[in-house]
C-alpha cells in the first residue's frame, strides 16, 4: 500500500500542484490537505502537469489529528536536526528500509509542514519517525514540492 502525502496548511496552490506532480512521477496518488489550505485553481492545475487526477481526488481534513486517523504509521518531515523528540530520525535514503520492517500493508502517511515554518514540535510528536533532508546551511530548507519529490523518489 503506497503512503499518502499529507500537506499541513499549505498556503500556495502552486506548491500543491507541484507536489501532486511529484507524487504522480513516483507512483503516489493519495493527497490530503490539512486546513486551512490553499484552494485548488488554475495555478495548481498548471503546476500539476499530468497529475490532475491527484488534484481531483484531494481529501481535506479540518486538523492534523483527523487527517492522520486512518494511518498506523506517520512519517513527519523537518529541515532541522536539533529537535529532540525521542523518535527515530532518518535520512530520506534510510526511510524505505525503516518502513520495510513493518511490511508494505501498514497504512502510512508522509507529513509535510507549511511553507513558512514547517511542522511544529507538537505536530512532529505525532510521528512514528521523522525524516530530515540534509541541505546546505546557506539554504537549509527546501520548497514543499521538492521535499515531497525527494521522499517519494526514495520510496519509488
Amino acid at each position: 500500500m503506497a503512503p499518502a502525502v499529507v500537506l499541513v496548511r499549505p498556503r500556495e496552490e502552486g506548491n500543491v500542484g507541484s507536489a501532486a506532480r511529484a507524487m504522480a512521477n513516483m507512483g503516489l496518488d493519495r493527497l490530503i490537505l490539512v486546513e486551512p489550505a490553499a484552494q485548488i485553481g488554475k495555478i495548481a492545475t498548471a503546476f500539476a502537469v499530468g497529475a490532475k487526477p491527484i488534484l481531483d481526488g484531494i481529501e481535506r481534513a479540518p486538523d492534523l489529528h483527523q487527517a492522520l486517523a486512518p494511518f498506523r504509521r506517520v512519517i513527519g518531515t523537518t529541515s532541522t536536526r536539533d529537535r529532540r523528540l525521542g523518535i527515530p530520525l532518518l535520512s530520506p535514503r534510510e526511510l524505505p528500509g525503516w518502513l520495510a520492517q513493518d511490511g508494505p500493508d501498514v497504512p502510512t502517511a508522509l507529513v509535510f509542514g507549511p511553507e513558512v515554518g514547517g511542522l511544529t514540535n507538537h505536530e512532529l510528536a505525532l510521528s512514528s519517525a521523522v525524516v530530515t533532508i540534509p541541505c546546505s546551511p546557506v539554504q537549509p530548507t527546501l520548497n514543499l514540492a521538492q521535499a515531497v519529490l525527494i521522499l517519494a523518489y526514495e520510496l519509488f
